[in-house]
């Protein structure tokens, strides 16, 4: 990775050094504090560091970007969407001891490549299109978003949580309460019937090909294709 100090990116990126007038005094500050703390040198490194970062889909969830640059989008990412120490720590209880600067070395030199989750807006960047949070929710009288977060990665992040998902939507039943062996022995794993009645013009590798997401389980498609057509 390219470490190298762009001296213009660290001072638009890092609000502490606006008020620092020249490049030594910069490379300075860089080399005594900015790598201990993780800082980014600049904007090449931090898109080799986080590749999972994408501009244009970041500034669609962040309306207040709109017409903004890339380095005023990663600088918002660094001081509003970085490391959630509490989130943190909740989700990855082998850590549950660091301190603010302990979970970010943790997050930036291990859990980035482990492709951990650093707050909970990431975990719905990944999870919120195939879940109903909010019935969920509802249904296990879960209150804070961290303690849902855990919940539903120790539980449910598996493909017998989203046939149960799935077919909450047409049979209106809550399948949460059934086990797979019920699914599989009601015929409900692999039967879509249902589904192409109402969606009979449905291909699934067409819209693999053209849904803007990518899943692991074809299931995820059929989930995807239903909400974009609410």
């Amino acid at each position: 990775m390219n470490k190298e100090l762009d001296i213009n990116f660290y001072k638009y990126i890092y609000d502490d050094v606006k008020h620092i007038k020249t490049e030594k005094e910069l490379i300075f500050h860089y080399s005594n504090y900015g790598i201990k703390e993780c800082r980014i040198p600049n904007k090449q490194y931090f898109y080799e560091k986080f590749n999972y970062y994408n501009y244009e889909k970041y500034i669609k969830r962040h309306n207040q970007l709109e017409g903004k640059s890339e380095e005023d989008a990663i600088h918002f990412f660094i001081y509003n969407d970085y490391i959630d120490p509490v989130f943190y720590k909740y989700i990855y209880p082998e850590i549950i001891n660091y301190d603010y600067m302990q979970c970010r070395h943790h997050y930036f030199n291990y859990g980035i490549d482990q492709n951990r989750l650093r707050n909970y807006n990431h975990f719905l960047e990944i999870y919120e299109n195939t879940i109903d949070i909010g019935r969920i929710k509802k249904i296990f009288n879960i209150e804070y978003d961290y303690v849902f977060a855990k919940f539903f990665l120790d539980n449910f992040n598996n493909v017998d949580f989203l046939y149960k998902e799935y077919y909450f939507y047409f049979l209106k039943k809550d399948y949460f309460n059934y086990s797979f062996y019920d699914m599989l022995n009601n015929n409900l794993l692999d039967n879509f019937d249902i589904f192409y009645k109402k969606y009979n013009k449905f291909n699934l590798e067409e819209y693999k090909i053209n849904c803007e997401l990518k899943f692991n389980y074809d299931i995820q498609y059929y989930l995807q294709y239903i909400r974009d057509k609410k």
